[in-house]
C-alpha cells in the first residue's frame, strides 16, 4: 500500500510539475509579447517625435 502511494506521489508530483511549467511558459510568453508590443509602441512614438 505505501509503495503504490509513493509511485502515485511521484506521479502526482510531476504532473504538478508539468502544470508550473506551463504556466511558467504562459507568463514568459505574455511577458514576451508584451515587451514586443511596448518596443514597437516606442518605436512609433519615437518616429513621431522626431517626425517633429
Amino acid at each position: 500500500m505505501v509503495r503504490t502511494r509513493k509511485l502515485y506521489n511521484r506521479q502526482r508530483s510531476r504532473y504538478s510539475m508539468l502544470k508550473a511549467k506551463k504556466k511558467m511558459l504562459c507568463m514568459l510568453g505574455t511577458y514576451l509579447t508584451g515587451l514586443f508590443k511596448g518596443m514597437m509602441i516606442g518605436m512609433i512614438i519615437g518616429k513621431k517625435l522626431r517626425k517633429d
